[in-house]
């Protein structure tokens, strides 16, 4: 025989028996599956019953708790279908004993949705079907998001004692809390800060149990312990108001009331209380408000009473108290000389010393140092004055005694940070039925905030990253980060990991990464692509010019403006091109795998989606400028079915828009920085105002800044060259940009 027709012969064998061998494999795969499946439908039998005892039957029945629901995808029903499912393997360990076999049994009880995601894995024979954790994490993922977490954040961060009892307070804290993953020292400062004021009083100055299971009981036992008090407290003493009948100045043993110094009235025993005492004017009324401070001396916490005074200049202490409680003081080189509110000295007109620099504390969190003046002032040993209220400008709530909240700076320089955790505050939105237009409720899905939060399918308009010959991407550093941002930076990286947008990097390139202020308060995450950005092949890709696309407005009378939610990241990397994206955090190294804010080739790739998106409606009833979209028409009628098929076209695409930011069927509105009406077109009102009140630039930078804003409404103002001239004049090479001339100054 040819020995070329014996080697294909045995080429042929071999490959018969690696097709014998996969079948094998699979079958005995499924053989595995059956008989795993069976053993857990199927009871052992029963021991049998002996006629020794017969007054006691001993079954050897395991038990059996196989789930009766089955799971079809809603988010709400996934993290009580996963417990139980771990309850019926706790109970019954004998069945699904491989990590395989689990994953069949969950398989089972799934329906819908569900069993659609899983049928894809099994049938890809993805490798998360032979490992029991991986594939409930990743159901976990898909089907039981984050931000359903992120609500129990918001709503745990939201709940406050009130007038309830710490014991109810804590049975709805700890069932919040059960939903997010936080450990037991976070959710024990979380907890503190729900607290009723009275109660965060009372405890602030004690030794706190570190862990929420201690802190409960703990708040419970002073909890109880102050309504103890209050039953047996006496009742406070009757206070004579000036110029009444019953008041007698002569048969006083007080001397006269002092700004400083009010009688021998004691402090409300009583955090708050409201009181009235004498004032220097027999006619007038002082209200007086304490708060309780604590004050740190070595070791020691000292808790006290201040009066809050906004006539006082300084703040003021009693000389006797601070004697008694190791205050250090120190002596004031030029005494000061202090008057009563009529200009009359008081009873000892001058202070000599002042305390040295001591730490105090007002609630929970606010801390700072202060310096006080030493006085006779036994009623009030500790006076807050104007230069306090000043410097913390506090929100109180005069009727209740209590702070609200303090002033920007305070948060900057007082607060004390505790270990929680922060999410970027989302407004709370009205359900959508609610807020759609009702003849736009047919297609309320493409305003489904979900839907832009999934990972989106490649594309043909995937962002490419193509690099010069001979070029690698750089690797940039880690931005420093204020801790508030820090904070936001994490809850990001968690939040896109879970939508899948990033994943963990091994590139050797890494960008730096910092946060960017939006118009709404927000911060938005950019990444320092400008290494990248040099070495890439740019799209030249047109973006449109902004006045020429108004030409198409002529004979509109009714607009609608759409803005996409999370445009850039609704297109995908192209792959391959993920390893390019990487970024630095101080957390960890990650890769994008949809497009990022920041790379140079972003605009183009996503107007090019756009306009094939739009395709069939631009030049018609469309203008599209990146993710603004702009819908016109001749009468209501018309724009009606023109926006609906507009919106059924974007979320047949997997476009979804942000309905916050949706005007529907104006006849007059603001699109790209214009006002769009029937008449035409003219300038936004807040955009004149911006160039009105521009403070004088000094500086190149700034002179180009302020003309590259004017030129946006140049085609508004006549002979604008003309009358810009002498500003241009001074961009030209040479010209001294800090010294404005006559003309300039006119011109500006």
């Amino acid at each position: 025989m040819d020995p070329a027709d014996i080697a294909q012969q045995f080429a042929a064998c071999c490959s018969h028996i690696r097709e014998a061998d996969d079948k094998m494999y699979n079958f005995a795969m499924l053989l595995e599956t059956f008989l795993e499946n069976t053993d857990c439908m199927q009871s052992p039998s029963p021991a049998p019953i002996t006629h020794s005892d017969t007054s006691m039957v001993k079954s050897t029945v395991p038990v059996q708790m196989l789930p009766s629901v089955t799971f079809s995808g809603e988010a709400a029903a996934c993290r009580g279908f996963l417990n139980q499912i771990d309850v019926c393997f706790e109970l019954n360990p004998h069945m699904c004993t491989t990590d395989r076999a689990k994953v069949c049994f969950i398989f089972n009880h799934l329906r819908d949705k569900a069993l659609d995601w899983a049928t894809a894995l099994w049938e890809s024979k993805n490798r998360i079907i032979n490992n029991y954790e991986e594939f409930v994490t990743t159901l976990k993922g898909v089907f039981n998001p984050s931000r359903k977490t992120n609500s129990a954040i918001k709503r745990l961060m939201r709940l406050s004692q009130g007038d309830r009892t710490v014991l109810e307070y804590a049975i709805d804290f700890q069932t919040l809390a059960a939903e997010v993953n936080w450990d037991n020292e976070t959710l024990a400062s979380c907890f503190l800060e729900g607290l009723s004021d009275s109660l965060t009083l009372a405890i602030t100055a004690r030794d706190l149990p570190g862990n929420l299971n201690d802190l409960i009981p703990f708040c419970m036992e002073m909890e109880d312990q102050i309504r103890d008090m209050c039953k047996t407290k006496a009742q406070p003493n009757r206070l004579i108001p000036c110029g009444s009948p019953e008041f007698n100045p002569a048969a006083s043993d007080n001397p006269v009331p002092q700004p400083m110094q009010s009688g021998e009235i004691k402090p409300s025993e009583e955090r708050g209380l409201v009181s009235e005492v004498m004032t220097l004017s027999p006619s007038v009324y002082k209200r007086c408000c304490y708060f309780t401070i604590m004050i740190e001396v070595g070791s020691s916490i000292i808790q006290v009473d201040a009066l809050l005074d906004s006539g006082a200049e300084e703040n003021f202490m009693d000389t006797t108290f601070a004697l008694e409680k190791g205050i250090p003081c120190v002596e004031n080189p030029p005494p000061i000389a202090i008057h009563a509110i009529d200009g009359r000295p008081l009873s000892n007109p001058y202070i000599s010393k002042e305390t040295s620099p001591i730490s105090m504390s007002v609630g929970v969190l606010h801390k700072e140092t202060v310096v006080c003046q030493l006085l006779s002032s036994p009623s009030c040993p500790v006076v807050l004055g104007y230069p306090w209220l000043q410097k913390h400008n506090p929100v109180i709530d005069w009727r209740r005694n209590t702070v609200l909240s303090w002033s920007k700076s305070c948060f900057d320089s007082c607060m004390i940070p505790v270990k929680s955790v922060h999410t970027i505050n989302v407004p709370t939105a009205a359900p959508l039925s609610v807020l759609v237009p009702i003849q736009y409720e047919e297609v309320r899905e493409v305003f489904n905030k979900g839907g832009a939060e999934t990972l989106p399918e490649h594309r043909p308009y995937d962002c490419a990253i193509n690099l010069l010959p001979v070029t690698f991407p750089p690797k940039g550093r880690v931005y420093p980060l204020s801790q508030h941002e820090n904070l936001i930076l994490e809850e990001y990286i968690k939040d896109s990991l879970a939508k899948g947008f990033i994943r963990k990097s091994t590139s050797p390139a890494g960008a730096g990464f910092f946060f960017v202020s939006k118009k709404e308060d927000d911060l938005r995450p950019c990444i320092d692509y400008r290494g990248l950005n040099k070495i890439t092949v740019k799209n030249a890709y047109p973006i449109p010019l902004i006045a020429e696309l108004f030409d198409r407005l002529k004979g509109s009378q009714i607009f609608s403006k759409l803005d996409l939610r999370s445009a850039y990241n609704l297109v995908r990397i192209k792959d391959g091109d993920e390893c390019k994206t990487a970024f630095n955090t101080r957390s960890g190294h990650y890769e994008y795998l949809v497009m990022p804010f920041g790379l140079c080739n972003a605009p183009a790739v996503f107007q090019d989606f756009i306009n094939d998106v739009l395709r069939d409606f631009i030049h018609d009833c469309v203008i599209v400028y990146l993710d603004d979209i702009l819908i016109y028409s001749p009468d209501l009628a018309t724009h009606h079915l023109q926006v609906k098929k507009v919106l059924q076209t974007l979320l047949n695409n997997g476009l979804y828009c942000k309905l916050e930011k949706c005007l529907f069927d104006q006849p007059k509105l603001a699109f790209l920085g214009y006002v769009i009406s029937e008449e035409g077109f003219s300038m936004d009102p807040a955009k004149l105002t911006a160039v009105t009140d521009w403070q004088c630039p000094i500086g190149l930078k700034a002179i180009q800044r302020f003309i590259g804003f004017a030129n946006y409404n140049r085609r508004f103002i006549l002979n604008f060259s003309t009358i810009l001239a002498p500003i241009t004049n001074m961009t030209k090479k040479g010209a001294n940009t800090r010294i404005w001339s006559p003309e300039a100054v006119k011109a500006f």
